[in-house]
């Protein structure tokens, strides 16, 4: 009874924390697409890159714990995948518009995968 109340409250606790990962990704998408629209270097495009940048780099810390449950090979692939993104807003960080075409993407699908 007790182990079952706990599994419990540890599902509710991954589906929130999956919900709130969402949510950042989903506001760093946004911001990157307001950048693309004004500018990367416009207030909104510093702001973009800058989070999307912290949101990046938790996600890469996350994914480097032990505790965390994914397989080896998925946290390595998606660990690779902060890396390009967090290189790629340095570029566009010096003017690469290209760039957030390419962390967008990125973003969505990783967004998209967290069910």
């Amino acid at each position: 009874m007790y182990h079952s109340a706990y599994a419990d409250i540890m599902d509710a606790g991954s589906s929130v924390s999956r919900r709130r990962e969402r949510e950042a990704l989903d506001r760093a998408i946004t911001l990157m697409q307001q950048a693309r629209e004004q500018g990367p270097r416009s207030p909104r495009g510093a702001e973009a890159i800058f989070y999307t940048n912290r949101v990046w780099a938790f996600l890469v810390e996350d994914l480097s714990l032990a505790d965390n449950d994914l397989p080896d090979e998925v946290r390595a692939n998606l660990i690779s995948l902060g890396i390009y993104v967090i290189r790629k807003l340095g570029a566009v960080r010096g003017g690469d518009t290209e760039a957030l075409d390419d962390i967008i993407d990125i973003t969505q699908l990783i967004r998209d995968g967290l069910q």
